[in-house]
């Protein structure tokens, strides 16, 4: 392995019997074990790899919210969360869904609580979480009026406020983003699903509004994909369809 560069951990996964794997984390010497999940092999006697990106969620959402409110002078009580944790085996075996319920801290002010809620759905592991153009999909059809741009590699629609946004599903699995003025048909983009590898989400750095989010679906060959198709939103993943699930108190 390379040297450590500034920022890094590095961390070690041994093989062992009965489909087990020890990790040990390099800085403190600690380790814990990996098996397979019951259902693909293993005896459900400890976290799967997949388990541990749902207890990754959970502890990250709670670990950023406490930093963030002892740096900004909110008490922080005790908080907890439970997390469910959904399999999908089509077409590959992945994970389908994380729901992540956060019991929040007593004595809370609405200010404060909306502000925490906020940034454990936008902690750095929710973030490394990206969507699939499924879920994308489902999203954006419930958040039109969200969409502050839309485009490919070729053109882009912006919106404007005597516009709307129409998002349906067209022949051959096909997904059709159109921009209308009153009934007339201004622009429209056509997504072939099959083109997408995967879906990458993160702030919007270069435009001047807050809490706007850049979604990029991304096509071509693996090894030097790119961005075909993006929408820029006005805000990221709510609580009500972000795939960690609602933060509740």
């Amino acid at each position: 392995m390379n040297p450590p560069v500034a920022g890094s951990v590095q961390m070690r996964a041994e093989s062992a019997p009965k489909f087990k794997v020890k990790l040990t984390h390099g800085p403190s010497g600690s380790a814990i074990t990996t098996e397979a999940p019951k259902d693909n092999g293993g005896t459900g006697s400890s976290f799967s790899p997949t388990d541990m990106v749902g207890a990754a969620l959970a502890s990250c959402a709670l670990t950023t919210m406490a930093l963030v409110a002892s740096r900004e002078g909110i008490s922080w009580g005790e908080a907890s969360a439970e997390v469910e944790k959904r399999m999908e085996n089509n077409p590959r075996r992945r994970i389908g869904e994380l729901n992540v319920e956060i019991q929040m801290p007593s004595g809370l002010t609405r200010e404060q609580r909306a502000r925490l809620e906020e940034v454990g759905r936008n902690c750095p592991v929710a973030l490394s979480l990206h969507p699939d153009l499924r879920m994308l999909w489902r999203w954006l059809k419930g958040h039109p009026n969200c969409i502050v741009r839309a485009g490919s590699q070729d053109c882009a629609f912006h919106d404007q406020a005597d516009l709307h946004w129409h998002l349906e599903d067209g022949p051959e699995h096909s997904l059709s983003v159109q921009l209308i003025w009153g009934k007339q048909t201004l622009g429209e983009m056509v997504i072939i699903p099959g083109d997408v590898l995967f879906v990458q989400a993160a702030p919007d750095t270069e435009g001047e509004e807050p809490g706007r989010f850049l979604f990029e679906l991304v096509g071509g060959p693996r090894d030097e994909a790119y961005p075909l198709y993006h929408f820029l939103m006005a805000h990221g993943f709510d609580e009500a369809t972000t795939p960690h699930g609602p933060l509740k108190h």
